[in-house]
C-alpha cells in the first residue's frame, strides 16, 4: 500500500508497504523440487536427450 508522508514544510516522501509473508519449510523444499526440474528438464534438451523417457533402451546385438 503507498501512502505519502510529510517531513516538513513543502517535503513528502512517498512510502511503499507490503504485508509480510511468512516462508515455511515445505514451500522452500516444494521451490526447490520445481527448480529442479526445470533445471533437468533444460539441460536434457541442451543435450538433445529426453528425460522423460526413463525405460532403458535395449539393443539387439547382431551374430554374423
Amino acid at each position: 500500500m503507498k501512502h505519502i508522508v510529510s517531513l516538513g514544510k513543502n517535503q513528502y516522501v512517498q512510502l511503499d508497504s507490503y504485508g509480510s509473508r511468512n516462508e515455511t519449510p515445505v514451500a522452500n523444499f516444494f521451490v526447490g523440487v520445481f527448480a529442479i526440474a526445470v533445471m533437468a528438464l533444460t539441460i536434457g534438451g541442451a543435450l538433445g536427450v529426453d528425460i522423460t523417457k526413463i525405460h532403458s533402451q535395449q539393443t539387439q546385438h547382431e551374430t554374423r
